[in-house]
């Protein structure tokens, strides 16, 4: 196979270091096993004026110092059109024909759903209207060489395990028209935080159950995939079956995790996953193999 035709390489992470900022830009205090702590966004490249580590320092020296190095690192003046620098070059290999997913990873209340969706004012557009804007550009601009598109959306909703799409009533399949398919996945996990934690009864609480479930599903696999064990369970949750291709996959990955009280939690996941190997290729219809 042609090389440019396939991409090898781990899971793409960056970290969003959000609210609770002192000092500087690029820090913020959070408790930490009762004592207050430091995290900061640390190894800055003084070139691409980026980020890319995190660094969790307590001023009082009860705990130790914990670095996190990922692929970068954005702190609270960085803006939505940065956070989408990095996911921008993904779609345009999506476009290419490969499998695309981003998704962000936090606990309620971090900055999951401004990442990804942003609000209504032009320059806080978050991930996926970016998106959107940037799969319709690439499609007028690709059919000015005489390139024909067929596209065709899901608004997927997974809720205590049931999979249903918002969008439509009925699956519809898209058609055979293109020699070149991809998938992309646009994701905003539910909050990472542990059910106990959220005072939450009745209704609430199961959902908040199933949410768990489906999380420490996620974390199973991601812990499955950086151990390299031979079973990896993906089918133990919706989210991790539908997943199955982004992670350890046919897919170029990348996961927004958002620090916020949940800190060392967070940092961690996103630790494992970026061990996390997937192998993309071009997808081709069958059609055009004829």
């Amino acid at each position: 196979m042609d090389t440019k035709s396939k991409i090898s390489q781990n899971v793409q992470v960056a970290v969003r270091i959000r609210n609770h900022f002192v000092n500087t830009a690029n820090e913020k205090k959070v408790n930490y096993d009762g004592t207050a702590v430091v995290v900061k966004a640390e190894s800055f490249d003084s070139i691409k004026k980026t980020f890319s580590s995190v660094v969790i320092h307590d001023p009082e020296k009860r705990k130790g110092t914990r670095v996190f190095a990922y692929d970068r690192v954005f702190n609270k003046n960085d803006s939505q059109e940065q956070v989408f620098a990095v996911v921008k070059p993904i779609i345009d290999r999506c476009m290419e024909g490969f499998n695309g997913c981003i998704f962000a990873y936090g606990q309620t209340g971090s900055g999951k759903t401004y990442t990804m969706q942003g609000s209504d004012l032009s320059n806080e557009r978050g991930v996926m209207p970016r998106v959107i804007e940037q799969i319709t550009a690439a499609i007028a601009d690709g059919e000015k060489k005489g390139i024909e598109y067929n596209v065709t959306g899901s608004y997927l909703e997974i809720y205590q395990e049931q999979l249903r799409d918002l969008l439509v009533s009925d699956e519809e399949q898209g058609g055979n028209i293109n020699k070149k398919r991809s998938k992309i996945h646009l994701i905003d996990l539910a909050g990472s935080e542990r059910v106990e934690s959220t005072g939450a009864t009745g209704t609430r609480l199961k959902e908040g159950s199933s949410i768990n479930m489906s999380l420490s599903s996620l974390g199973n696999v991601i812990n499955a995939l950086s151990s390299g064990n031979t079973h990896i369970p993906y089918r133990d949750s919706k989210l991790t079956y539908l997943l199955s291709d982004s992670l350890g996959g046919n897919s170029i990955t990348l996961i927004l995790a958002i620090s916020y009280d949940e800190t060392i939690g967070t940092l961690k996941f996103a630790e494992r996953a970026k061990k996390v190997k997937n192998n993309a290729i071009i997808n081709l219809d069958p059609q055009s193999r004829k």
